[in-house]
């Protein structure tokens, strides 16, 4: 796996930037031919960008996870209501009036749209597949660290089973 430089990585999320801006412009939600010079020449092609749409998407969405468990834990909630396929969040619990929360930071709606529109394409298979994997591999890593309660980290094993 090879890393790519800063300077391609801010070429690439400023053209991906373009190209949805672009979209949202003319309310198509496939890529029109005209980019295709320019995706070919920074990404190798659609399927580069589309990964690169679909690290967008994951990260918004790993964001809107966020703010609504921050959310939730500042205000003490108990349960949370209105939640309905993370697209709001009802304020309840002590000073809750029930109303909606405005979820900012929720992924656009285009850049779903675009998404779905090409939701066969192998790169999104890719890119999905490589996504739930680092989050395997995160989730792994964060249990290994954390001991139990009351636990020692070094363990003598020379002791017996019933020494102090």
């Amino acid at each position: 796996m090879s890393t790519l430089s800063r300077s391609v990585l801010v070429r690439r999320r400023e053209l991906a930037r373009l190209v949805l801006r672009d979209l949202a412009r003319t309310g198509d939600v496939t890529l029109p031919a005209r980019w295709d010079e320019e995706i070919e020449r920074e990404f190798g092609g659609t399927g580069g960008l589309l990964a690169e749409l679909s690290r967008r998407w994951w990260t918004a969405r790993a964001a809107r996870l966020d703010v609504l468990a921050e959310f939730a834990e500042c205000a003490g909630l108990t349960g949370l209501t209105g939640l309905t396929g993370l697209t709001g969040l009802a304020k309840v619990g002590p000073g809750g009036d029930g109303r909606v929360l405005d979820d900012t930071a929720a992924p656009s709606s285009l850049l779903e749209a675009v998404l779905d529109a090409y939701a066969g394409h192998p790169a999104l298979a890719e890119a999905e597949w490589r996504h739930h994997e680092a989050s395997d591999q995160a989730i792994r890593r964060g249990s290994r660290r954390r001991k139990p309660p009351g636990t020692s980290r070094r363990v003598n094993i020379h002791r017996g089973a019933g020494s102090p």
